[in-house]
């Protein structure tokens, strides 16, 4: 527990840091009028008021000012236009030199004429730093590093090779500076890359450990130990087997009570799905009848280890809403192992 507070600690923003500590700082204050766990309430409301939404801003806004380099120059930069030089002549300059001056300046003239045709393609050069742009955006983005530094080198070698146009081409900010500031952010981009990898496998281990455990109940016998996250993928499951198509399991925060969505011979099901110790009340079948109607689907199901209240029955005849009990679910494995 300790080592998980750390670890979310250092993921925080400096701003994230600071609010927390001037707010830990001001929370201890109470102390004085308040009991710990009263105090400790206090404490989380004031992170999830505070800390979390500077978090969130910070984050956004650290993620905007990464994503602002390259990408303003590529749309609107142009030849420049040849300077026109304004020298004074005295009286006392001579023919040559006059001569010799306007030799330069009609050679200047002849130089951008030739830019202009086609000596500098200024689409080829909009179409390299659209390819930086891209790249750029792989380089933040990938948690693979063979792919991160390849992305990374091509954009060094784009803006190298553009640098020769700098005297010509009116770019925004010159290839030469985005080089600079590349470098300098190129060990700030390989942390990032590194902290991908990390949460990438972080959460391959999670996703392995969600398989171990389906593994482990599919005896079916031990659904009624199992926890409500494991026994929504065990129903889902048991529906694929015996016909139902299009099988779902919602997400677990905001899935409006239903848990599963499934189709069978045209007709579209929402599943609410619920491992008790007791029978189930009617609140579940409410929450069955809505999810419905939000997800738009025929048919809506309470799908259970136990049996249903009277209240419950009564208020599922009502609403149309199905009951599947522990009857039903036997039934369903007892297919599957057919």
């Amino acid at each position: 527990m300790k080592n998980k507070i750390i670890d979310i600690y250092s993921r925080m923003t400096l701003v994230a840091k600071i609010t927390f500590v001037v707010w830990f700082l001001f929370s201890l204050t109470a102390l004085v009028t308040y009991t710990i766990p009263q105090w400790l309430i206090v404490c989380a409301v004031g992170v999830f008021i505070f800390v979390v939404p500077v978090q969130i801003i910070s984050l956004k806004i650290k993620k905007r000012k990464q994503k602002s380099f390259l990408v303003e120059d590529y749309r609107d930069i142009k030849i420049k236009s040849p300077e026109t030089e304004t020298e004074t002549e005295t009286e006392t300059e001579t023919e040559t030199e006059t001569e010799t001056e306007t030799e330069t300046e009609t050679e200047k003239i002849v130089s951008y004429a030739e830019i202009k045709s086609n000596k500098i393609n200024i689409e080829k050069i909009k179409m390299d730093l659209e390819r930086a742009n891209l790249l750029y955006e792989i380089v933040q983005t990938t948690d693979d590093k063979e792919l991160f530094f390849l992305s990374l080198n091509e954009i060094c070698q784009i803006l190298y090779s553009l640098i020769t146009y700098e005297d010509c081409v009116d770019f925004k900010t010159p290839p030469s500076e985005q080089l600079k500031s590349l470098n300098l952010k190129r060990n700030n981009l390989i942390n990032a890359l590194e902290e991908r990898i990390r949460i990438s496998n972080i959460n391959l281990d999670e996703y392995a450990k969600e398989c171990n455990n389906y593994v482990r109940f599919k005896d079916k016998s031990d659904f009624d130990i199992m926890n409500g996250h494991d026994f929504e993928y065990f129903c889902a499951d048991l529906l694929t087997k015996n016909g139902f198509s299009s099988v779902e399991v919602t997400q677990g925060s905001g899935d409006h009570g239903i848990d599963i969505l499934a189709e069978k011979d045209g007709i579209t099901y929402a599943i609410q799905c619920k491992c008790h110790s007791k029978d189930i009340g009617n609140p579940a079948v409410q929450q069955a009848h809505t999810g419905k109607s939000i997800y738009k689907k025929d048919i809506a199901v309470v799908l259970t280890n136990r049996d249903f209240t009277t209240q419950a029955k009564e208020e599922a005849e009502m609403l149309g809403v199905k009951l599947w009990n522990r009857e039903k679910l036997l039934s369903l494995i007892n297919t599957t192992n057919n």
